[in-house]
C-alpha cells in the first residue's frame, strides 16, 4: 500500500475515511474506484498519522509532534484550518473550525435573519446572493476568530479557508513532516482527477 507522500498526493485523488476523534492512528492508504482513501488500519503498508477531527459548531485541535509524519482532516467544504508556529522542538498545534448553523454566534444569527426576511419578502435573487455571501464571510470571520483564540498562545502561522469560490468540490487538507518540519497543503480534485496541490 502506498504512503501519502507529496508526490503521491499530487498525482492521486485522496480522500479521508472516518476516524472516531482527533488523535494519532495507524492508517493505510486503500485503493478504491478511481481514488485512494486514508483509513484506520495496521499491518503491512500501514503508517502513523495525526487526525484533526471535525464537528458542527466546534473547533478541534491537536498537537503534531514527531510520532507521525502525516496529518489529515476530514474533507473541508466550508471549514477553516490553521496551524501554529512551531515550538522549539518542532511541535505544531493545528485546529479545524466549523460554524454549521451559527446558533451560538450572534453575528451569524443576525445575517441568517436578514436572509430569511429577504426570502419572506421575495427579494431579488441578486439580493439573496449578496446576503448569502455576507453570511459566508461572517462564518469565515467567526471561524478565524475561534482558531485565533484556540491557537492564541502558540501564534497562528498558516490559515486556510475553504470558501474560495474557485473550489467547487471539497478539498483534502494534509500535513507532511519533512526533516523535522511540518508543512501543510490542500488537494483540489474532482471525483477522479487532481486539479492541484497547494501549500499554505
Amino acid at each position: 500500500m502506498p504512503l501519502p507522500t507529496l508526490d503521491f498526493m499530487k498525482n492521486n485523488v485522496v480522500k479521508v475515511g472516518v476516524f472516531p476523534r482527533s488523535g494519532k492512528y495507524s492508517a493505510v492508504c486503500v485503493e478504491k474506484s478511481g481514488y485512494y482513501q486514508i483509513e484506520q488500519g495496521q499491518g503491512q503498508g500501514s503508517f502513523d498519522i495525526y487526525f484533526c477531527g471535525y464537528s458542527h459548531d466546534q473547533t478541534h485541535m491537536i498537537a503534531l509532534g514527531s510520532d507521525a509524519d502525516f496529518c489529515f482532516t476530514p474533507k473541508m467544504d466550508g471549514c477553516s484550518f490553521a496551524a501554529s508556529a512551531p515550538s522549539p522542538d518542532g511541535t505544531v498545534m493545528v485546529g479545524h473550525a466549523n460554524i454549521h448553523d451559527g446558533i451560538n454566534n450572534p453575528e451569524v444569527v443576525a445575517v441568517e435573519n436578514l436572509v430569511n426576511k429577504a426570502r419572506d419578502k421575495n427579494k431579488s435573487f441578486e439580493t439573496l446572493c449578496k446576503l448569502m455571501d455576507l453570511k459566508r464571510e461572517t462564518i469565515m470571520e467567526s471561524q478565524q476568530k475561534d482558531l485565533g483564540v484556540a491557537l492564541g498562545p502558540f501564534g497562528v502561522n498558516n490559515l486556510l479557508d475553504q470558501h474560495n469560490p474557485s473550489y467547487t468540490s471539497p478539498i483534502t487538507t494534509f500535513g507532511i513532516r519533512d526533516s523535522g518540519t511540518w508543512k501543510f497543503y490542500f488537494q483540489v480534485a474532482n471525483s477522479k482527477t487532481v486539479k492541484g496541490v497547494h501549500e499554505f
